[in-house]
């Protein structure tokens, strides 16, 4: 019976020591998770088609009733963090304009970093036109005005509504000049020329339609012209691959400010003032006003970037009516390898030893013809040393900036060494070859001081030289930022030389070779003590070294 009793209660001691270590090695049993607190959500949108990435497209979050937006990178990355209260799923929108916007969801818990499956938009496939129509002479909106928009041999309709306003979904395939058309009972009707781009919404200048009607209010003569709508503020020269020609539309008005009617028709003539002078032109250089008193122009690039001026002037009996200058900005086209460069923001960075240094990278881009490439021009990035953006987009003056970041590997040159990394940037001429160029960025490292002699022994009213040498552990330059100072502390000394310096921004090791003497200016034959305290300070650390010796 003992020996059943000793049993029973062994077996009871080992499964409780059996339970209490399920509860210390499971925490799901010992201490239920919540899943609340800080969740990071990284990933990319690209394009769907080209697999390129979108800089700047939004990533909308939504996290039950909160919403926060993050905006990608030049390398279409986003990175954000948010707060949750429990584990739960959440949902995420990727849009950018000219693109259809994606979603999808997640499952987050707090604590963790979350990769999101990459977005990839498709480009919209339409071009969304509004628009106003209001009567020529009230300038009351026209509501059932049928607005017909042309595209090639399709023609889609809509009409405006109580306000005039009207909205017309266009399906394009490409950015191009389509028709709008708005038609009213009892009205002249009136067509413009549109410039309609992919996935976004284009704005129509006004129309202002003219009743057709006995009673209809006669035009005086001409007495003044003015540009009524303008398709694009900028093309691009030539062969470029952007938009090559802009639409205008000119109106004039008698002194009562009435269009023109076709009896007091108008001739107008275009002069072009400021000119690239790469043989732009505009058609028709002479035209006469239509029944609503405007006048349609085209105006076409050529092969020199700048700024064209137009001026559209009306000869009358005893004046010229004259318009304001009217300005088109004109971009350069693809890059030139005589006018490609890249250049970094720092020569020398401290990052042989440091990780996380970043230096600017930026390419200079040029056209054949000296100037700025067109704006979007893509250039791509590698580096021997650390890592580097992949790619960056030209902005209006043809420059394209990226990050390099100093990190593994450390950099070996074939010829310069160790500490110096060769960064190439390159993109693509008219004729599809490779543009390109290179820099070199040295990674300098920790400081190392020594100086000759290594003792102090002043002759009596003489002169001691000391040459001391700071570089980094590759024999290479400090950064700029380093100070180095110098002090000598006796009685009756002189000092000169490089007792202090700022380095400059600079790859020459000529900076890593100074020297300073002391002289001695006692009369007295004493010995007196000495001491030299050289310190180094900068972004690559510091150093410092001391020497002790006599003035005699």
């Amino acid at each position: 019976m003992e020996k059943k009793l000793t049993y029973l209660l062994f077996v009871v001691f080992s499964a409780l020591i059996i339970y209490g270590c399920k509860l210390a090695t499971d925490p799901e049993e010992s201490k239920p998770l919540t899943g609340s607190g800080t969740v990071r959500l990284k990933g990319q949108v690209t394009d769907a088609t080209t697999n390129s990435p979108l800089s700047y497209a939004s990533v909308k979050v939504i996290n039950g009733t909160d919403e926060l937006t993050a905006l990608s990178d030049s390398l279409g990355y986003y990175d954000t963090i948010i707060n949750i209260d429990a584990a739960k799923e959440i949902k995420l929108i990727a849009s950018k304009e000219g693109y259809r916007a994606d979603t999808t969801s997640a499952q987050v818990s707090g604590g963790n970093s979350v990769e999101i499956p990459i977005f990839k938009l498709h480009v919209q496939n339409y071009s969304i036109l509004k628009g106003i129509v209001v009567d020529n002479n009230t300038g009351n909106a026209l509501s059932s005005a049928v607005i017909r928009v042309v595209i090639g041999s399709n023609e889609i309709q809509t009409i405006t509504d109580d306000k005039g306003q009207y909205l017309a979904t266009t399906p394009i395939d490409k950015n191009k000049d389509v028709k709008v058309i708005a038609i009213k009972e009892g009205y002249y009707a009136d067509t413009l020329s549109v410039f309609a781009t992919l996935g976004r919404t284009i704005d129509v200048p006004l129309f202002k339609l003219k009743i057709r009607n006995s009673t209809n209010v006669q035009s005086g003569n001409p007495a003044s012209i003015f540009l009524v709508s303008q398709n694009n503020q900028s093309i691009g020269i030539k062969e470029s691959g952007s938009v090559e020609t802009a639409t205008l539309v000119w109106e004039v008005q008698d002194s009562a400010g009435v269009p023109v009617d076709l009896q007091h028709s108008a001739v107008i003539s275009f002069k072009v003032g400021v000119t690239p002078g790469g043989g732009e032109y505009v058609s028709p250089a002479v035209a006469a006003t239509n029944a609503l008193g405007r006048v349609i122009l085209n105006v076409s690039s050529g092969t020199k970037a700048g700024v064209m001026q137009l001026i559209a002037e009306i000869q009358t009996p005893g004046k010229v009516i004259r318009s304001k200058p009217v300005s088109i900005a004109i971009h350069g086209g693809l890059p030139d390898q005589k006018h490609f460069s890249i250049a970094p923001e720092k020569f020398n960075i401290p990052g042989y030893n440091i990780n996380g240094v970043i230096d600017n990278i930026t390419a200079y881009c040029g056209d054949k013809y000296s100037n700025p490439v067109k704006t979007g021009t893509a250039v791509s990035f590698t580096t021997e040393g650390g890592y580097i953006e992949g790619s960056a987009l030209t902005n209006e003056m043809g420059l394209a900036t990226v990050r390099l970041i100093s990190a593994n590997p450390r950099p070996v040159h074939p010829y310069l060494g160790y500490g110096f990394a060769t960064i190439i940037g390159k993109t693509a001429n008219e004729n599809y070859e490779y543009v390109s160029d290179t820099t070199i960025v040295l990674f300098s490292g920790l400081p190392y001081l020594t100086i000759s002699p290594t003792t102090v022994n002043i002759p009596h009213l003489g002169t001691q030289t000391f040459n001391y040498e700071l570089k980094d552990q590759n024999g290479n330059p400090l950064s700029s930022g380093t100070n180095i100072s110098v002090t000598v502390e006796g009685d009756n000394l002189k000092t000169a030389g490089d007792l202090s310096v700022n380095l400059p921004d600079t790859q020459s090791k000529s900076w890593t070779q100074f020297s300073f003497t002391v002289t001695s200016k006692d009369t007295s034959s004493i010995a007196r003590p000495v001491t030299i305290k050289i310190l180094s300070s900068g972004p690559n650390g510091s150093a410092k070294l001391n020497l002790s010796g006599v003035a005699r």
